[in-house]
């Protein structure tokens, strides 16, 4: 009896031994998958916004030129093309980010974390938590931006046609009864606005969005096709019906005034909130990092380190992107020109990331600052990689 009880305890505590030898090495494998997950979603993600900032700085510098005070309508037609595609590229960058970070937010969502115990476990759940919040707000800051390009693209397009009736206007100002029916066909990109079934590109969005913005599209199309149907019917020789439209095109006329400084902003408050909510998250993530590495909880016996986490990186992108919010809440852009200076600068707009600003890798981050563009450079040193994110001043 005494043998049976001994070894029944042997077996007892071998199993045991067993069953938290297994508990850790399925700890250790979802921290690793954790861990592996995060990096790639970031590097996937950077990659994709690196590449839209590029787009965004070519954009910016065409629309400069084209607006400049010295510029013509006949420039604006000539640059339209070049607009209009680097626009393209853009679009498909933003959509492809879309896509990304939804899939990386249900790639969060699909880790096995409710067995987890310990400091271990509630640190692979919470930092799994936080990435979804994260994602909440980004999705929702990627859903406005999206409505706001196309809202921008769309009044990019009411211009150039606007511009096309200053054009036709010029040419056919000394005669227009002799000139009308010769230039008539540099108008015909305004007879899709003649169309009931007309529709601005992603006018959905932009309503749910912009209605303000919408309303200043509506305006513009009914503009465009009431001049398009006079000159028609003024070409067409039917000048009682001209003479009738033009009556009309006048009171369209008075509705387009837009206030473009005010028109992208519907938004702002909510894109703000969501801004701060995401520079939270992420400094609260990345001291997350910094104190399980610091409590060396990325040791295991027998098994390798899991200590590979691209914080600092991370955190170098949010100092770049909470710069943008520091434009929005003083009107100014960042001064600094060195990240210690910046870092300075940053922490007097909320939310305050000072609790990881003194742990931040100062050494991975380099900025150029001049009357043009601000450059951010952002060394991952996993990757091997030195990212560049850029804000058009």
């Amino acid at each position: 009896m005494k043998l049976s009880l001994q070894k029944l305890f042997l077996y007892s505590l071998l199993a045991l031994i067993a069953v938290s030898a297994l508990y850790k090495y399925s700890e250790w494998q979802s921290l690793k998958s954790l861990s592996n997950l995060y990096n790639d979603a970031w590097t996937q993600e950077f990659t994709s916004v690196e590449k839209g900032s590029a787009l965004n700085s070519k954009f910016s510098g065409i629309t400069k030129k084209v607006f400049d005070k010295n510029s013509t309508s006949q420039m604006y037609l000539d640059s339209y093309s070049d607009l209009s595609g680097t626009f393209n590229l853009i679009s498909s960058n933003e959509e492809d980010y879309s896509n990304l970070i939804n899939n990386n937010n249900n790639r969060y969502k699909n880790l096995p974390v409710f067995f987890l115990l310990g400091d271990r476990g509630n640190f692979i759940k919470k930092l799994s938590s936080l990435q979804q919040q994260y994602y909440s707000y980004e999705i929702s800051n990627s859903e406005i931006n999206n409505a706001e390009w196309w809202l921008d693209f769309n009044i990019l397009r009411a211009i150039r046609d606007m511009d096309l009736i200053t054009e036709f206007n010029k040419n056919t100002s000394s005669d227009i009864k002799t000139t009308a029916s010769k230039y008539f066909y540099t108008l015909s990109p305004l007879s899709d606005y003649e169309d009931n079934n007309f529709k601005w590109d992603h006018e959905e969005e932009i309503k749910k969005y912009f209605p303000n913005g919408f309303s200043t599209l509506t305006n513009y199309k009914n503009y465009l096709s009431d001049f398009y149907s006079m000159v028609k019917d003024f070409v067409a020789g039917d000048y009682q019906s001209a003479s009738y439209k033009f009556s009309a095109l006048k009171e369209s006329s008075v509705d387009l005034n837009p206030d473009f400084g005010s028109l992208f902003k519907e938004e702002n408050g909510k894109y703000t909130e969501n801004d701060k909510n995401i520079i939270k998250i992420v400094s609260e993530e990345a001291k997350l990092i910094k104190d399980f590495n610091s409590k060396k909880l990325y040791k295991y016996p027998l098994l390798p380190d899991v200590k590979s986490w691209k914080e600092d990186l991370v955190l170098c992108q949010m100092y770049d992107f909470k710069s943008g919010l520091y434009y929005l809440n003083s009107n100014n852009y960042v001064s600094s020109g060195t990240p210690t200076d910046l870092l300075r600068e940053l922490s007097t707009i909320s939310p305050d990331t000072q609790m990881v600003d003194k742990l931040f890798d100062i050494k991975i981050m380099k900025i150029s600052n001049d009357d043009k563009q601000i450059d951010f450079y952002c060394l991952d040193k996993l990757g091997d990689h030195n990212y560049h994110f850029i804000i058009t001043k």
